[in-house]
């Protein structure tokens, strides 16, 4: 049996999550969370939240830092544990103009509370630029 090919095109294409830009200097941001086609974005409690995010950086960059922040009764509170060295995540040099992927993935500790926020995404460059701002609604279950 042949196996068109158009089929297996789209079996293995993996579906960008809808997201809100909240100030990006790079261009083609494209943001996937694991598992998740449509926000919120559900994270499980003792499971690994994995995530790529496609970008165009706007500048040259020796060194990146990432933040994840939770939106929790109305204080903004840093993701805990994560590794906030960009470098450790993806490719550095960051290179202006160069596709790159900003591989991320994030324990979902058993211990944190069953809670529905809005988690923004950061990757800022040697110069203190947003190259990549990206927010996604997510529930920890």
């Amino acid at each position: 049996m042949q196996f068109p090919a158009f089929i297996f095109i789209a079996i293995t294409a993996v579906a960008a999550t809808p997201f809100k830009d909240c100030g990006s200097l790079a261009t083609g941001v494209q943001f996937t969370v694991q598992g998740c086609d449509h926000p919120p974005c559900i994270m499980h409690r003792g499971s690994k939240a994995i995530m790529d995010i496609k970008f165009t950086p706007s500048v040259n960059s020796p060194t990146l830092n990432t933040t994840v922040i939770a939106a929790v009764g109305g204080q903004e509170v840093p993701w805990p544990g994560l590794d906030n060295n960009g470098c450790h995540q993806l490719k550095c040099p960051l290179v202006a103009q160069q596709e790159t992927s900003w591989h991320l993935e994030m324990d979902i500790n058993v211990n944190y509370p069953q809670i529905s926020t809005v988690a923004t995404f950061q990757l800022i460059d040697a110069g203190a630029g947003l190259q990549v701002c990206a927010m996604i609604p997510v529930r920890v279950v």
